[in-house]
């Protein structure tokens, strides 16, 4: 999608309020982030990404780093759910919120959520880089943005940490039930602070 092209180019961009949209919770810890944008339209809708799974260019950091088939595969599950749960909270909310699709591209006033698994990058390491791997707690970087084409801005941007009961090795049932717990926690939190943003904005009732 062309979109994820202009990620790295648009995480320069200049902001400069308090961040407000991805502000942690008890069990959802943000451990860096990047303010909101000055200028919000009023939303028409928010179109959610699959959690990116798989590192990219400088993502990569330093240490050679493969992921297993098994974190492939369960990071694509728990990417596709937390996106699914994320759109369904938001919808139970008033949230006008749908699954990002390249036959139905953002407009200016829409706000697209992008994440990203991250992982430490040695057990002796605090620098996070990407791709998904079994670790409790899971690491996400969450990106909102606002608009198309050439009138796309960066609304907000913070590294999180969640506790997470998936595990590598999992009975088939067990890992399901993990996948899904961990992606409504995810998504119940996110939706909540998205909500509670929108409401104290007037973005809706």
């Amino acid at each position: 999608m062309k979109i994820r092209r202009r990620l790295d180019f648009l995480l320069t961009a200049s902001w400069c309020l308090g961040l407000l949209l991805l502000a942690g919770c008890a069990s959802e810890r943000v451990t860096s982030e990047l303010p909101v944008a000055g200028r919000i339209l009023p939303p028409d809708r928010i179109l959610v990404h699959r959690f990116q799974v798989v590192p990219q260019g400088s993502e990569y950091g330093t240490v050679p780093f493969k992921q297993s088939a098994e974190e492939l595969r369960v990071g694509r599950l728990l990417g596709e759910a937390i996106a699914t749960n994320l759109v369904a909270e938001l919808k139970a909310r008033g949230v006008n919120a749908a699954m990002a699709r390249d036959d139905a591209p953002p407009k200016e006033q829409t706000v697209w959520i992008f994440g990203r698994f991250m992982h430490l990058e040695s057990p002796r390491s605090s620098n996070l880089v990407g791709g998904y791997t079994f670790a409790d707690p899971l690491h996400t970087r969450v990106l909102i943005f606002q608009g198309s084409g050439s009138n796309v801005q960066a609304i907000a941007q913070a590294d999180t940490e969640t506790d997470s009961g998936v595990r590598l090795g999992m009975a088939p049932e067990a890992e399901k039930a993990a996948v899904d717990t961990d992606a409504k926690r995810v998504a119940k939190e996110a939706a909540e602070r998205i909500s509670a943003y929108y409401r104290k904005r007037g973005f809706m009732k």
